[in-house]
């Protein structure tokens, strides 16, 4: 089997301002630190987003800088570790409905209407690599830091009016 490794944060800040350049966007390092934590280590992904950092830079007739690419993160609803509202969906869900037990694919399927193979396609690889969930045996629970980051963290990212 072969397994592609994720981009470390600094090599995606090579690729997004390797891209930036070709598009012809100043960029400032504060927004390539931005838009790379943000990118779930992939390049497809780091590129969209600053693709769309550009558009609203453009828009507002600056240059795309920390403060702007912060700015399309919330407008985009890209949170910290790059989580989005479907991820969260998911972690709310197992932290609510399963407290401390371990769920299944299946089970977290039914309960949030996200698809299985979304789910464990996109959703439980990024949250593992994160360090927010952990596969058991018995299913899947979310870490410690992964609660942690449920009580402490989303409140002040911008997710906290997000609907289960």
């Amino acid at each position: 089997m072969f397994a592609l490794e994720l981009y470390t944060i600094d090599e995606l800040k090579t690729v997004i301002g390797q891209s930036a350049a070709r598009l012809g966007v100043l960029i400032d390092d504060e927004a390539l630190a931005v838009l790379a934590e943000r990118s779930r280590g992939t390049p497809r992904i780091a590129n969209r987003l600053l693709r769309r950092a550009r558009d609203l830079a453009e828009v507002r007739e600056v240059d795309l800088t920390g403060d702007v690419a912060r700015d399309v993160m919330n407008l985009l609803q890209v949170g910290p570790y790059g989580l989005e509202a479907y991820d969260l969906k998911y972690m709310k869900t197992m932290l609510r409905s399963y407290a401390d037990q371990p769920v299944g694919p299946q089970s977290m399927s039914a309960a949030t209407g996200i698809s299985v193979v979304t789910i464990t396609e996109q959703i439980e690889p990024w949250l593992m690599k994160a360090g927010l969930l952990r596969r058991t045996r018995r299913g899947r629970e979310l870490t410690l830091q992964g609660k942690w980051f449920l009580a402490e963290a989303l409140p002040r990212s911008g997710f906290e009016d997000e609907p289960d």
